[in-house]
């Protein structure tokens, strides 16, 4: 607990003394440079999926892109303390910065104001509490606003708008429903495609097995995560015809004794039959793509209690699942109980604005912007 707290006493300083000075000096007497634009990131050693397809867009459209992606999880204080200060020597004359999670040196720092940050989020949709709505998330103590020099959040859908800017403490207008960019892919009519390929050519024994994809959240703070319900997942048996497949977070996968593959979530996703979640987002984009979802909630109502929800499950058309031994027939009846019609409507409620045009759309809203 020490550690925690003199590591959020680091950040402190950090946050309000260092990088708000080397900002200044490297923005002192310069322009901004109008073709720059930066992809941020702490918590990833490559390019997020949330980032990839406005980084393609970016590129294509003759900008000078900068990659600052570097997981400050894995690095000494040195390497971190280099790399912020590698960061914000660019973002002092950047025109565009996009991040896709919580990413301190953005908001250190009173930011020129022709300078767009952009908050593209790693979530389509949002269900669990996050960010000032949970202190796992942002502690009480913390000081300043980790959400500061937002100019832009993209929000899937008009509904949603409510919770991104209670979450961000968010200036008024500043959470859009653009659409989400990383959702873009899933209308590519070759993705399914592509994706069933990597899968096998990966895993051929996988031929002609139902995939069923367990997604659960991680509990407790990032620094210290764990996961619910691994004992009743390691119990299932789905039988012959079926692979179970999890992917955990990152920092809450060793030691657990389950088939965990070498392919990004979002590309399994799209060969899944069936989705086992309890509380992650990613039931948003299973809606998107109609595949069916099962609410698997061990501990349901301490989560509940604790970090707390924006919506009741009740809203979700999906089968809600308490207790591990009835897991085995909720997934083997899955695809037969879809609730087609409740799902449309859902989708409707919260994916609206995704339709594979979210990148451009997004691209058109900040080009577009008006500087005050």
């Amino acid at each position: 607990m020490l550690k925690y707290y003199f590591s959020q006493l680091v950040k402190m300083a950090l946050q309000h003394i260092l990088i708000p000075v080397l900002y200044w000096y490297f923005s002192v007497g310069r322009n901004i440079d109008d073709d720059l634009v930066i992809f941020a990131d702490a918590h990833s050693d490559s390019l997020p999926y949330s980032m990839q397809q406005m980084h393609q867009a970016m590129s294509a459209r003759g900008y000078h892109v900068e990659k600052h992606i570097c997981n400050f999880n894995k690095i000494g204080f040195v390497a971190k303390l280099r790399a912020i200060i590698y960061f914000t020597k660019s973002y002092a004359r950047a025109k565009y910065v996009f991040i896709c999670s919580y990413y301190l040196p953005v908001s250190s720092c009173k930011k020129r104001t022709e300078t767009t940050v952009v908050q593209l989020w790693h979530a389509s949709g949002t269900w669990k509490k996050i960010g000032y709505d949970s202190p796992e998330d942002i502690p009480r103590f913390s000081l300043g606003s980790q959400a500061r020099n937002y100019d832009l959040v993209t929000v899937s859908a008009p509904a949603l708008i409510p919770y991104y800017t209670s979450a961000f403490r968010l200036e008024k207008d500043a959470a859009v429903a653009t659409g989400i960019s990383r959702t873009d892919t899933f209308f590519n009519p070759s993705y399914a495609d592509e994706c069933m390929s990597l899968w096998l050519d990966t895993y051929p024994q996988m031929a002609n097995k139902k995939v069923a994809l367990w997604v659960p959240t991680f509990r407790g703070r990032a620094q210290h995560p764990y996961t619910a319900g691994v004992e009743d997942i390691e119990l299932l048996d789905l039988g012959d015809d079926w692979v179970l497949v999890c992917k955990l977070h990152t920092n809450a996968k060793e030691g657990v004794k389950l088939f965990q593959p070498d392919i990004p979530t979002e590309k399994i996703l799209s060969v899944a039959d069936v989705v086992v979640t309890d509380f992650s987002t990613i039931l948003f984009e299973a809606a998107l793509l109609e595949k069916p979802v099962i609410l698997f909630q061990p501990q349901k109502k301490t989560y509940e209690k604790g970090r707390g929800l924006y919506f009741p499950a009740s809203r979700i058309p999906a089968p809600l699942v308490t207790d591990g031994s009835d897991l085995k027939g909720a997934v083997l009846k899955a695809q037969v109980s879809y609730n087609q019609d409740g799902w449309k409507q859902f989708t409707k409620e919260y994916m609206s604005a995704c339709d594979g045009r979210s990148t451009e759309r997004i691209i058109e809203y900040i080009t577009s912007r008006r500087v005050s």
